[in-house]
């Protein structure tokens, strides 16, 4: 059967270990080459990579921090936001019956498309009104010239 990428084994570390010692150049291999990707994947307090330096161990060690800082504040964003967007769009009317049918984004979208539907007719209505009274005042004249009422 032909070794392919999804049938080969997985070196690990005790297989990369076992043939570095057989292998002549074993005195030039630094020890820390031996660390395995997956080692480092591993949280390194618990790892059984005990031979990582301390310079790696304080890098990473300062990475997750400021990933878990990251993570935390990325989070209180997402909270604060989805307590403004609750407070101003979950009591609305028109809303209610959407709101579990509607994902957050597109509730957003309809919501604005509802905005802007509602000024849309607005003006309409407002340009209606106008043309409507200034249809009647031109009526007026018309039938004041008509009948010479002034």
């Amino acid at each position: 059967m032909p070794v392919t990428a999804r049938s080969a084994p997985i070196p690990t570390r005790d297989s990369i270990q076992g043939s570095m010692s057989k292998s002549q150049d074993q005195e030039e291999c630094h020890p820390h080459s031996l660390i395995t990707y997956k080692d480092l994947l591993m949280p390194w307090r618990d790892s059984p990579a005990r031979d990582i330096p301390a310079e790696l161990k304080e890098k990473l060690e300062e990475i997750y921090q400021t990933d878990a800082r990251i993570k935390s504040d990325t989070e209180a964003t997402k909270k604060r936001i989805n307590s403004e967007f609750d407070e101003a769009y979950r009591n609305r009317p028109k809303v209610r019956h959407h709101w579990n049918l509607l994902s957050r984004a597109k509730l957003y979208l309809y919501l604005r498309r509802i905005e802007r539907r509602r000024d849309k007719h607005q003006d309409r209505n407002a340009r209606d009104a106008d043309n409507r009274s200034r249809r009647l005042e031109e009526r007026c004249k018309k039938i004041c010239s008509k009948h010479e009422l002034g």
